[in-house]
């Protein structure tokens, strides 16, 4: 048991020796060289943040373009309304002469106007006629 006192007093001897609190200008000199390479990693860590932050404005810029591309592609793409009603009309099927001959406007719009400027025109030829 002795021994062991022994020992156990030299470890606090020695530690005791070593843990003496360092003056303060060493101990300001420790900080300020601990804050100097703090610095310098948040100086990197800045650098790393404002070059990643370059290269993503770039490529936001590219998509723009890129989208922008894209919607004038499909602006030239897009029809006018005359080009969606000749490209309706020409897929369109021919109608039969049986829908020719039941549709309403065919008997409205080319029927009856077609009559009634050939009566206009007969009886104009005779009201010219008795006025010579």
């Amino acid at each position: 048991m002795s021994v062991a006192v022994l020992v156990s007093f030299s470890i606090n001897l020695l530690t005791s020796r070593n843990s003496q609190p360092k003056p303060l200008e060493v101990q300001i000199d420790d900080s300020l060289r601990q804050l100097q390479e703090d610095s310098k990693r948040s100086s990197k860590l800045m650098e790393k943040f404002q070059s990643e932050i370059i290269q993503r404005q770039a490529a936001i810029k590219e998509t723009e373009i890129d989208l922008q591309h894209l919607q004038e592609e499909r602006s030239a793409l897009e029809l006018t309304a005359p080009q969606k009603q000749a490209i309706q009309y020409l897929i369109r099927r021919p109608q039969t002469a049986k829908e020719i001959l039941t549709s309403k406007e065919f008997w409205l719009g080319k029927v009856l106007v077609s009559t009634i400027f050939l009566i206009l025109g007969i009886v104009a030829g005779r009201f010219m006629k008795r006025s010579d």
